[in-house]
């Protein structure tokens, strides 16, 4: 954040994470929030909503950017481990429309079924 200035309106926000007003609105509307004013004062919650989805869009986004090379030029195999972490959901959410996007798989070797079934 700027200094000890609180972000108060989209525009701040926007300037805040290097994104244009339209990004942060596509951002916020894509998670169900419309904002039709980029100057309309934000409450202390509006602001740590809204912080904490425009904070997982880029995470998100990093995590994309770091993961497309691997998905473009490598096969995807998965372990077991893998499958039932509780994070790997969330992976795989991010994963899918790289996969489809680059016409690639995920390679579940038989053992891993093999394995899972004795779950």
């Amino acid at each position: 954040m700027r200094g000890s200035d609180i972000l108060t309106t989209l525009s701040d926000i926007a300037y805040e994470y290097s994104m244009t007003i339209k990004q942060v609105q596509q951002v916020l509307s894509i998670n169900g929030i419309d904002f039709l004013s980029n100057t309309k004062q934000l409450n202390d919650m509006q602001v740590s909503k809204i912080n904490t989805i425009i904070k997982e869009h880029v995470r998100t986004q990093s995590i994309i950017e770091k993961l497309e090379p691997l998905v473009v030029q490598h096969k995807i195999f998965i372990d077991t481990y893998s499958l039932v972490e509780k994070q790997s959901i969330s992976f795989l959410k991010i994963l899918e429309p790289l996969l489809r996007k680059y016409n690639n798989k995920i390679i579940i070797p038989i053992r891993v079924i093999e394995e899972l079934k004795k779950i």
